[in-house]
């Protein structure tokens, strides 16, 4: 992955980390209301399809799974920014 270099013509370290911390805090307040919202199957049985629940939960298991690559996108550079300030 490549990752931000902190330098001189760069953008100011203390504005690059606090955005990714930033970016990170929202992630994981999203991430806490996403997995409040209701997901039950009595709201798709009303489907013609009959496989509509079971190919929600394949959707949305993909989105979680998306959601987390985010954050670990974002710890990878948090982590990278880090290592170059100390």
């Amino acid at each position: 992955m490549i990752t931000p270099i902190i330098h001189i013509n760069g953008s100011a370290p203390a504005n690059l980390k606090d955005s990714y911390d930033n970016a990170m805090y929202s992630l994981r307040d999203f991430t806490a209301a996403w997995e409040r919202v209701e997901f039950n199957s009595r709201d798709y049985y009303v489907h013609e399809d009959p496989n509509a629940f079971k190919e929600a939960q394949l959707e949305r298991a993909e989105m979680s799974e998306n959601i987390r690559l985010v954050g670990e996108y974002i710890n990878t550079i948090r982590e990278a920014l880090d290592d170059q300030s100390a």
